[in-house]
């Protein structure tokens, strides 16, 4: 299967930006590292992350109007019958094992899918740490999403919800 990863835009930013992101914010503030043994650990897998990254051709994810151009590149992924990966989820409080909410883009580009006709299939999905299994719901339309929640706020609880379900499952 051909696919491409949604991700922050630091890490695809070269290494000094990516290493500053997962020392200072990816491993001490979101997974609770101690700081200085973050710096660390990322002296040699943040230049390891940056060639995985370059390889899996990452598709930048931005909170400002450079999010247009991950829009862009979504919609010719899409296009070109290649599926994306999105982890929509906020993390701003770390990894919870209780998604609390995803951030919009994920309901813009699926409106936008829907606006210029693309019949693409969501999956939602939920990684169960404790068990490491990937669980993988049954798709949902894009169009019947949009049709039935309307905003993004609803599109976004719905697909947040799901995953959470899935959390819960055995």
């Amino acid at each position: 299967v051909s696919l491409r990863f949604w991700g922050t835009f630091e890490m695809n930013e070269g290494l000094v930006r990516l290493y500053k992101y997962q020392s200072k914010v990816f491993y001490h503030e979101k997974k609770h590292w101690n700081l200085f043994l973050a710096r660390l650990f990322c002296l040699i897998a943040a230049p390891l992350t940056y060639m995985f990254y370059r390889g899996l051709r990452l598709i930048a994810t931005y909170q400002d109007a450079r999010f247009m151009k991950t829009m862009r590149e979504s919609l010719e992924t899409l296009e070109k019958k290649s599926s994306l990966v999105i982890f929509p989820e906020d993390s701003s409080e770390g990894y919870l094992d209780e998604m609390t909410g995803f951030h919009k883009g994920v309901a813009l580009l699926i409106v936008t899918t829907v606006k210029k006709g693309m019949d693409v299939k969501v999956y939602p999905s939920y990684f169960k740490k404790g068990k490491k299994v990937y669980m993988v719901g049954e798709p949902v339309s894009a169009k019947e999403l949009v049709e039935k929640y309307k905003t993004y706020d609803k599109i976004c609880e719905y697909l947040c919800g799901r995953c959470n379900e899935l959390g819960k499952m055995e």
